[in-house]
């Protein structure tokens, strides 16, 4: 803009205002513009130790602090309880008193999305879900029936079986694609001609993914490590949003939109961390499918095959199908709902998405 051109000729008059205003700014930033640091709550918290590090960073000229329950912190304290709550509302009046801003963050440590294993507490429906594998292979010509089975979970659903011929160097061929349609208790008949068949049948199953948690017994690898959150389940995410973002609003919704400026999601990972015990997991939550459908000219069903086999010329235009609908969903229901609720509780969402490079997520940010 004309106002804040640096003079170019020496009959050119000297700095406008509003470039003396914004060298002036940089010089000397308002607190606003300081760092706003990961404060982890990792330990036995007092008051006295809080308040001293809340005034330690005011003095060391910070805008604010992100409060993080982190791996350590202790059972006598505990996560969204009211002892947290009570040490958490002295810590924010006290940087409303400073003139700071907070950010709070979303979860018990992190991926977020799962409430440190209180999402599934509720309703173990909601525990993160995959697609897995199970195949058998045939010599054709060749009849007979084939009962698939990943387990003995009674939520394991069947999704699809699909007959593929392979190829001379192992490949699926898809011209050869055939639909098998199970009865009762998912038994599928097949008559196949000659060839070598790869019977591959794709199962809706719990990942077994975890979060990294709080207590220190809560690491990855862990046995009570809290299990992962289904990020793409709307109901899921809505028990999320009720145990964690209701609950900040209502012990500090007084300082929403003035000393708590922002809501701070971490790396949302819809299968959750390893070990995951499962042969090649890929990311799924009922319906999606359907989602997916539109972007495919054929019956999607069909392909599933392709998440792990090469399935020729289209294996990777398959994939990456498949993988926009799981970010779309991941958007939409996550990123989305919480935007939204953000914004009517007059604050921003931030954060970052699972990976670095994730930009499209941050339309709802």
């Amino acid at each position: 803009r004309k106002d804040t051109e640096m003079p170019t000729t020496p009959e050119s008059p000297g700095p406008s205002p509003a470039v003396d205003r914004q060298r002036a700014a940089f010089a000397d930033a308002p607190r606003e513009y300081g760092l706003m640091p990961f404060w982890g709550w990792n330990d036995d918290l007092s008051e006295a130790e809080l308040l001293r590090q809340v005034r330690e960073m005011h003095a060391g000229g910070f805008g604010g602090f992100v409060p993080h329950a982190d791996l350590g912190l202790p059972r006598s304290i505990g996560y969204l309880t009211d002892e947290f709550f009570r040490l958490l509302r002295l810590a924010i009046d006290e940087a409303a008193r400073l003139g700071l801003k907070v950010i709070l963050y979303d979860e018990g440590y992190y991926p977020s999305g799962s409430a440190q294993g209180k999402v599934v507490a509720e309703n173990a429906d909601y525990a993160a879900r995959c697609l897995v594998p199970v195949e058998r292979t045939v010599d054709g010509p060749a009849r007979g029936f084939w009962r698939p089975n990943p387990g003995r979970a009674v939520r394991d659903a069947l999704v699809s079986v699909v007959a593929c011929r392979e190829g001379p160097t192992g490949e699926l061929d898809p011209s050869t694609f055939r639909l098998l349609e199970p009865s009762e208790h998912e038994v599928v008949g097949y008559d196949l001609p000659k060839g070598r068949w790869r019977l591959v049948s794709a199962w809706n199953v719990f990942s077994g993914g975890t979060i990294r948690g709080v207590f220190a017994e809560e690491d990855d690898g862990h046995a009570l490590a809290p299990a992962a959150g289904d990020i793409m389940n709307p109901r899921a995410v809505a028990a999320f949003l009720r145990i964690t973002h209701d609950a900040y609003y209502q012990h500090l919704g007084d300082h929403f939109g003035t000393t708590i400026v922002g809501m701070f999601t971490d790396e949302p990972d819809p299968l959750g961390r390893a070990p995951r015990r499962r042969p090649n997991p890929k990311p799924y939550s009922d319906g999606l499918l359907d989602e997916l459908q539109p972007a495919w000219d054929g019956d999607v069903r069909l392909w599933l095959p392709a998440l792990w086999h090469d399935c020729g010329a289209r294996t990777e235009a398959f994939r990456h199908a498949y993988n926009r609908a799981v970010h779309d969903r991941i958007e939409r229901v996550f990123f989305g709902a919480q935007g939204a609720w953000c914004a009517a509780h007059g604050i921003a969402l931030t954060g970052h998405p699972g990976l670095s490079n994730e930009m499209g997520a941050l339309r709802r940010f």
